[in-house]
């Protein structure tokens, strides 16, 4: 829908061709490192992409989407705050389903379904490229959480289209998780 491929004829790259956003509005929180942030880069991307309206206000947004951190105890609490805190907008503001993405669902996995029941869809960090069907609430057989193996996502076109929330300079992800199994680290478990 209104996408184009980012390469000419001649191996240039020009800026996609997104047309202007009629659709649902959305709001993003990024939290956590700056992988997060290129996830949270790409998911608005390809919200956009789809027609979906970024707005900066949570209280204006229907669809609201909080992208986690569940690496140390400081990041866990950040992210149950921020995620509670933004659950009011669907009591007093225009919200109409709340996703919670990243580090923290994909940790806590069934239990946070349990203890937060006002998230409408948790997706683990595998499944960051499924981001417009959760929005749309068109994940097949999902109930309320998804969790991809986290080895899974993301291929070299998936950041090729993406919202750059950093003005004149972006982050670029060299590597998604970590291969060494080191016993004080949950990064493998995390992303892969």
């Amino acid at each position: 829908m209104g996408y184009e491929e980012p390469f000419d004829r001649n191996g240039s790259m020009d800026t996609p061709k997104i047309e202007p956003a009629t659709g649902p509005s959305v709001h993003l929180v990024s939290l956590g490192c700056a992988k997060n942030l290129v996830d949270s880069e790409v998911m608005l991307g390809r919200l956009r992409r789809h027609g979906y309206r970024v707005v900066a206000e949570a209280a204006e947004a229907e669809i609201i989407i909080v992208n986690t951190c569940g690496f140390v105890e400081d990041a866990i609490d950040e992210s149950v705050e921020t995620v509670l805190s933004l659950a009011d907008c669907k009591k007093h503001g225009a919200c109409r389903r709340l996703i919670v993405t990243g580090c923290l669902p994909e940790r806590f996995k069934d239990a946070l379904v349990a203890e937060m029941p006002e998230v409408d869809l948790f997706l683990g960090t595998g499944g960051f490229d499924q981001i417009v069907a959760a929005a749309d609430g068109d994940l097949p057989g999902a109930e309320k959480a998804v969790f991809p193996d986290p080895s899974s996502h993301g291929g070299p076109d998936d950041h090729l289209v993406r919202e750059n929330t950093g003005g004149c300079t972006a982050y670029l992800k060299i590597a998604e998780g970590c291969d060494r199994k080191c016993t004080y680290c949950i990064i493998p478990t995390l992303r892969g």
